[in-house]
């Protein structure tokens, strides 16, 4: 990502919690921790507030990891900020993303597009398997 780059004050940071739900959908899910982290910027005379550190950034049951971006942005930081040239309001911290983020892109991209190779190919395969069935009694 090649967005200009501007100075900034981070006004707030933080760790919440919230619940998340369990598989069976009862209410004693499991505990994800965010760091909430909110900046402010000017750019052009115009003043703006984001609270986006990454692209790729989540939640995660395991607080050190909200804690290490906690401790990357302390409240009052000076820190660089990358905004979007065509709406400024669209801003980041991290232009590069999070390397566990993108992962776990890739890893959901990744299962999705093997899903749909196997559904694509079920009306080939069932066939095949039905008349193999079908010779061998």
């Amino acid at each position: 990502m090649d967005w200009p780059k501007t100075n900034g004050n981070v006004i707030k940071s933080s760790i919440e919690a919230s619940k998340g739900s369990s598989s069976t959908g009862s209410s004693g899910g499991t505990v994800v921790w965010h760091a909430d982290i909110a900046y402010e910027y000017t750019v052009d005379g115009q003043s703006y507030n984001n609270y986006k550190v990454s692209y790729g950034d989540y939640g995660s049951s395991d607080k050190s990891h909200a804690q290490a971006i906690l401790n990357r942005y302390p409240l009052g930081k000076k820190v660089p900020v990358y905004y979007q040239p065509d709406d400024q309001s669209e801003s980041v911290l991290e232009p590069e993303g999070t390397k566990q983020g993108i992962m776990l892109k890739i890893i959901i991209g990744s299962a999705f597009m093997f899903i749909g190779a196997i559904i694509a190919l079920i009306p080939y395969v069932v066939p095949k398997i039905k008349r193999r069935i079908g010779q061998q009694s």
